[in-house]
């Protein structure tokens, strides 16, 4: 778009990173932590382990990242159906993700 600066992710005195979010407000990020972005991601893949049975992606490790709150991202899905496309996408997203990144290395012989 033009007119529009894009703002830089920059380090702050405090050893966070912060970036722009939403409507231009920074967001701080703590490096030692997994984003809200990748956690929601998480507990999406996590549910579908559980619900799908992961039969579009399987994720051995969704479960163990969420650690105690697992549980609850599956209770969340389970209560509220509307979830399920966007459950879905990121499954499939995954594996497009993942089947892309090994037909690289297979090409590449590595």
């Amino acid at each position: 778009m033009q007119g529009r600066r894009r703002r830089e992710a920059h380090p702050v005195s405090s050893g966070h990173l912060t970036a722009p979010g939403p409507r231009g407000y920074a967001v701080r990020m703590h490096p030692a932590k997994p984003s809200r972005t990748a956690l929601g991601a998480a507990g999406h893949r996590a549910a579908h382990q559980v619900l799908e049975g992961g039969r579009v992606f399987t994720d051995p490790l969704a479960l163990r990242i969420l650690g105690s709150e697992a549980e609850q991202a599956v209770r969340d899905a389970r209560r509220d159906p509307s979830r399920r496309p966007l459950r879905l996408f990121i499954a499939v997203r995954s594996r497009f993700a993942e089947d892309a990144f090994a037909a690289a290395l297979e090409k590449t012989g590595t």
